[in-house]
């Protein structure tokens, strides 16, 4: 499967423009995976498209991670994601 977002191509995953979102716990850079999109279009589901944050588990001794990922603190993020990612990525081919 690729990915393509502003003229880019990417194999698995794409980064979130910090202008987007950033991580509700950490100030860190988000990145989406989708695992589910609509065959005729290639846009992404709205719960096709998975969120992480790219310094989730990198500072084990730092007491903000590991994330905790709570409903509250992520549902508007993960929401502002969805709704970038349906509007600016396109799958095309791979399993579905």
């Amino acid at each position: 499967m690729t990915l393509t977002y502003d003229g880019k191509t990417y194999t698995d995953i794409v980064p979130v423009p910090r202008i987007v979102a950033c991580c509700p716990e950490c100030g860190g850079s988000l990145l989406v995976q989708v695992s589910e999109w609509e065959s005729d279009t290639g846009t992404p589901t709205e719960f096709g498209v998975e969120v992480d944050c790219d310094r989730d588990d990198t500072c084990e001794d730092d007491p903000k991670f590991p994330h905790r990922w709570g409903h509250g603190e992520w549902q508007s993020t993960v929401a502002s994601v969805r709704a970038w990612g349906a509007k600016w990525i396109r799958c095309d081919g791979g399993k579905q």
